[in-house]
């Protein structure tokens, strides 16, 4: 006996596969009270011995039991896997990237992915579903467990399975403006005052080309007309703006004293200016990276050095 004690005590510490394909079943609210009206129905005829309501209740219970069973064909093949997640801040919703797949030969109804309706699922179709995403602490983190369910066909049965991907995530510290952006870019405003003086300067000419309506009369060139009798425009060399450079360096947070307030202040930073589409260094003690405009992969590795 005390064998078959310790052997059932046992059971408790096996974990359990979060990520198991086998789909669960229970009663919605709607499912239960038809639940309860097939009890009562039953009682009524057993006591009164009328065979038409025990016959009306058997109906009735026939359709729960087939309502089950396509509950659970509609479901249980629906496959979901993990595709990507967006740039994750802590403190702020971002968004996860799943795949849900039918690989049946039949169509799924009423899917859903934790409060988001799929619908409709044909055979083998493929979509993409996203879930948002509210970190709430910073670094490395396994993807959060998912819910996938279906109340098909008659909402009498809420069939769910828990999908949880052995994958990780990356969260950056939490974004927080203490200092104002105007005090950390004096080389952006240099060198708009830089561009305004180029502009100024006289352009150099490319070619002549015929005058169209979407060109400026302004450039329409006077001389070749009295030579041709045609209107022709002056086409000018595109003139390069002077390279902006925006240095973020993280000694400039040191008045912030506190290393999680200075974190936030260099995140908002780096997000700031590759929002603004700006080219821009990032310098983190002795490492170096320089981020060109849209470069995401070099923003997220300087996003990574305050990990």
């Amino acid at each position: 006996m005390k064998n078959f004690y310790n052997w059932f005590k046992s059971l408790s510490k096996i974990p359990v596969r979060v990520n198991t394909p086998r789909p669960y079943i229970i009663p919605t609210g709607l499912g239960f009270s038809f639940g309860v009206l097939v009890f009562v129905l039953v009682i009524v005829s057993v006591n009164n011995r009328n065979n038409l309501i025990f016959l009306f209740a058997f109906f009735l219970f026939s359709v729960g039991l087939v309502t089950m069973l396509m509950s659970h064909r509609n479901f249980e093949k629906i496959k979901m896997s993990f595709f990507q997640a967006s740039i994750l801040f802590k403190n702020e919703a971002g968004v996860l990237s799943y795949k849900i797949e039918n690989p049946g030969s039949k169509d799924s109804f009423m899917i859903q992915v934790h409060d988001k309706t799929v619908g409709h699922l044909k055979p083998l179709e493929k979509r993409d579903v996203q879930v948002s995403f509210l970190p709430t602490h910073y670094g490395i983190q396994q993807v959060p467990m998912q819910r996938l369910e279906s109340r098909f066909p008659l909402q009498f049965l809420r069939v769910w399975r828990f999908l949880q991907p052995e994958v990780k995530i990356t969260v950056f510290p939490e974004k927080i403006n203490y200092f104002g952006v105007a005090l950390q870019q004096p080389e952006s405003e240099a060198g708009e005052k830089r561009s305004q003086i180029n502009e100024a300067l006289e352009k150099e000419i490319s070619h002549f080309d015929r005058f169209k309506p979407a060109d400026p009369p302004q450039h329409i060139n006077w001389k070749m007309l009295a030579k041709t009798s045609d209107l022709y425009v002056t086409k000018f060399e595109p003139q390069a703006d002077e390279q902006q450079h925006i240095v973020l360096r993280w000694k400039d947070t040191e008045p912030l004293v506190d290393i999680e307030k200075r974190k936030s202040q260099f995140a908002f930073w780096i997000d700031h200016f590759y929002k603004l589409k700006k080219s821009f260094i990032v310098e983190f003690n002795e490492q170096q990276i320089a981020v060109a405009s849209r470069d995401q992969k070099n923003m997220v590795k300087a996003l990574r050095l305050l990990l």
